[in-house]
């Protein structure tokens, strides 16, 4: 065996250019076959593609949870399309409904605000609770000291 052989592999692998070369191929294969279908799918999973290149953390929790809402809810017009025989018309017709829209990019939107405002809630909950807990061992501290005549911390 070589020393270059066991050296370990540089982070910029092979491997990681050839999954992004296929990432590109199966594109390009969808736009070419499908393209009635990737017009729906692009035009409902927006939300979920926008909060993808707006996501400055690499756990992508956010961009997960609107694009499982959006996917869900590009269910129902994909499957009408694909019954109306994948044409572009019907595709067209798709997207340009207004309550396909509000219901897609809507459920993104709820995803989303919920992804940013319940850490929150939880979090105020959380310190609501402690500061609770802190005053009622400060009281029962006080009495405590009350009954006993002990003296307090400054003395």
């Amino acid at each position: 065996m070589t020393p270059a052989a066991a050296a370990p592999q540089p982070a910029s692998s092979p491997a990681k250019g050839s999954v992004l070369w296929v990432q590109g191929l199966a594109s390009g294969a969808l736009l070419t076959f499908a393209t009635p279908t990737a017009l729906v799918l692009a035009t409902l999973l927006a939300p979920a593609i926008a909060c993808a290149l707006g996501e400055k953390g690499a756990a992508g929790g956010a961009t997960r949870a609107v694009a499982l809402c959006c996917a869900a809810a590009s269910l129902s017009p994909l499957w009408h399309l694909w019954m109306q025989g994948d044409g572009m018309d019907a595709a067209l017709d798709a997207v340009s409904n207004p309550l396909t829209l509000v219901i897609a990019w809507g459920a993104g939107a709820c995803a989303w605000a919920l992804c940013q405002v319940v850490p929150v809630i939880l979090r105020t909950a959380w310190n609501a609770s402690e500061a609770a807990r802190a005053r009622s061992l400060q009281d029962e501290l006080t009495r405590t000291r009350d009954e006993w005549d002990l003296p307090t911390g400054g003395q």
